[in-house]
């Protein structure tokens, strides 16, 4: 991560050239947050363009064993 921008808000996200990676605090798991999802691209017709948002879910991250990313 030597490399990428860091990028901080509610969570940090590191960012390379073809990756992103998000960092969660400890006191993240187990809370639920809104995903706000946005279409990257679309046809331009019939209601689906670029940039409009195509929905919420409610996510929520839950740690799972000790292993840690390097």
């Amino acid at each position: 991560m030597k490399d990428a921008k860091v990028v901080k808000g509610l969570f940090t996200f590191y960012q390379t050239e073809d990756q992103v990676f998000l960092e969660i605090q400890p006191d993240q798991f187990d809370k639920m947050y809104m995903l706000s999802l946005t279409c990257e691209t679309g046809l331009g017709e019939g209601g689906f363009y670029a940039a409009d948002s195509c929905g919420e879910a409610p996510i929520m991250f839950h740690k799972q064993g000790k292993k840690r990313a390097n």
